[in-house]
């Protein structure tokens, strides 16, 4: 009677302990990794994102291997494995929070919330299977927590780099660096011009060097600055022999990058940047410095133009302003104002004014821009010119502009497309007796009558 219960409190004992003892990982955690990463593998060569291939590779020998080892009762390695594999399920959520911040859980959180699930499940499972009752389980839930933050900071350093990477190798040189000559050579060919009438702009750069007019420095004629070749090719003569123009590219000299950057001009005096390439198609921008200013000061005229009173809300509250210059200036207190309707800014002179009818009411108004240093802070300037009917409320708006050292005029041709504003500025259905040029045209929507915000 007494053996048998000493056989009994062994067998309880030997139970009790063989709990205690670490268990092997369960089947189930390796799933969701050998299922994922086999799809990734599948999909490899007809998808995009290749760069997966290797740790999609990895989880699913890891996945195969855990049960594989947990079957043989290699419990140590069945562990490592269930460890591993379980990380990759704390990697993705991590990653999304590096990259995108506190975003990944407003976007992507219909895709995350049953990943962190079935990852906070597996790791409890492990905890408790190989922890048994002691403190080690919450070493191994740490340990595949902390694996899965170190890869995920791993993976959005290395995708972040890969980005920027990409994005620099593609990008060429920026064309902005050769503006400042471009405006020399410019300067100088218009004022060749305007000195040689008879023959009309110069046949080669060597004429506007130190050997002809000495206006363009010896080292613009060398061809190649900061990385681009400057070609200049003048235009056919005239049956008098007259040149009447030239055209003026800086390219790459040595593209290496996906992207080639050129900066382009002609005697017009315009200046637009190009981009040519897999990522720049071909687009253009032109250079503007003063484009913001224009833009801000253009739409704040014809607000006061349109408008016998003005609401702003300013620091101290909503005020009435009846003075229009007053309203101008307000809504412009960036820019620097040099006298009543004058400023400066990007390097060009500004200066509006109103015209009006004959018992003082408002019809449109004019704005003049120039450079401050001809040649310099630019070549062009600018005259734009509002027009409102008061009998039609037809609203016309044009823009002159000329290369030469002088204010622009209404004889000068009018700007081209979206040199100074955006194509069809101020027009979704122009007038149709409206002036001809694509900066002429009606505002949409011009401000409110009662209240208008800058």
């Amino acid at each position: 009677m007494e053996s048998g219960t000493m056989s009994d409190s062994s067998a309880s004992i030997k139970e009790l302990q063989e709990s205690l003892l670490p268990q092997t990982p369960a089947y189930w955690v390796f799933l969701p990794g050998l299922a994922v990463s086999a799809y990734v593998l599948w999909m490899g060569p007809r998808g995009n994102n290749r760069e997966l291939f290797g740790p999609a590779l990895l989880v699913f020998v890891l996945a195969l291997a855990g049960p594989l080892f947990r079957a043989l009762q290699q419990r140590v390695l069945a562990s490592v494995c269930a460890l591993l594999v379980i990380s990759s399920y704390w990697t993705v959520p991590f990653l999304f929070l590096f990259v995108y911040s506190v975003l990944a859980l407003v976007f992507f959180w219909i895709f995350l919330l049953p990943l962190l699930v079935f990852a906070i499940a597996a790791t409890i499972s492990l905890a408790r299977r190989l922890g048994g009752t002691s403190a080690i389980g919450s070493t191994w839930a740490f340990g595949t927590v902390g694996v899965g933050f170190l890869c995920g900071m791993i993976a959005a350093s290395t995708l972040l780099h890969g980005k920027n990477k990409d994005l620099t190798w593609a990008r060429g040189l920026d064309p902005i660096v050769l503006a400042p000559a471009i405006l020399v050579i410019d300067k100088c060919s218009q004022e060749f011009a305007a000195s040689h009438r008879e023959t009309g702009y110069p046949e080669s750069l060597e004429q506007l060097g130190p050997s002809g007019t000495g206006c363009v420095p010896a080292a613009m004629l060398q061809g190649q600055i900061k990385g681009f070749t400057i070609l200049y090719q003048p235009g056919a003569k005239d049956s008098d022999g007259k040149i009447g123009g030239y055209a003026l590219k800086g390219r790459e000299t040595s593209p290496k990058r996906l992207d080639v950057s050129s900066i382009v001009s002609d005697e017009s005096g315009r200046i637009h940047f190009r981009f040519d390439g897999p990522h720049g198609m071909g687009s253009t921008i032109d250079y503007f410095p003063g484009q913001a200013a224009f833009s801000l000061l253009v739409d704040t005229l014809w607000a006061a133009s349109l408008n016998s009173s003005f609401q702003i809300i300013d620091a101290h509250g909503n005020r009435l302003v009846t003075d229009r210059d007053e309203y101008v200036r307000t809504c412009l207190w960036e820019q620097r104002f040099t006298d009543k309707r004058k400023f400066t800014s990007g390097g060009l002179n500004f200066e509006y004014s109103f015209t009006s009818e004959n018992n003082g009411t408002v019809n449109g108004f004019t704005v003049e821009v120039r450079p401050q240093q001809y040649g310099i802070s630019g070549i062009r300037s600018y005259l734009a010119v509002a027009t409102i009917d008061p009998h039609t409320s037809l609203h016309f708006f044009v823009i002159h502009a000329t290369p030469q050292d002088r204010s622009a005029t209404m004889a000068d041709p009018m700007t081209q497309p979206g040199e100074v504003k955006p194509p069809g500025y101020l027009s979704s259905e122009k007038p149709t007796t409206s002036l001809r040029g694509e900066e002429s045209s009606s505002p949409p929507n011009p401000p409110p009558k009662s209240a208008h915000s800058p």
